[in-house]
């Protein structure tokens, strides 16, 4: 699962800067200024959870251990309901995608606490004061 979680921060990101960078040029003149925000926005979410998709994906490799695992499950699923429904909303005009927009940023907050669990129960050594 380390190796997917890898392959998926490296989709994440590029995904990020290539929707970032069309909210940017490509979409001004022909979705409304809303619709562009939402992608923006999605490209902003995506880049900003690529780096801690990549460290669960580090952290599931070196520690085979249920937390890492759920917290790149979490970024995931929360990163296809949070970007995935905002881009549903802006670029097919699918209404109903918004519902799933909070849904998935609960679950990355949740991620994020897995996360933090983590640290909580990481092993104290000296390499790691």
């Amino acid at each position: 699962m380390a190796r997917v979680f890898m392959i998926l921060a490296g989709l994440t990101g590029a995904a990020g800067v290539g929707f970032s960078a069309m909210a940017a040029h490509a979409l001004q003149d022909q979705l409304t200024a809303q619709a562009v925000d939402w992608v923006e926005t999605a490209g902003t979410y995506l880049l900003l959870h690529a780096p801690a998709l990549a460290i669960c994906a580090i952290l599931a490799h070196r520690r085979p251990h249920r937390m890492p695992l759920a917290a790149g499950t979490l970024f995931v699923l929360g990163l296809a309901g949070f970007s995935g429904g905002l881009l549903l909303l802006a670029l097919a005009e699918l209404r109903p995608a918004i519902a799933v927009v909070p849904v998935g940023g609960t679950l990355l907050l949740l991620g994020w606490l897995a996360l933090a669990v983590i640290g909580l129960t990481w092993p104290r050594n000296r390499q790691d004061s």
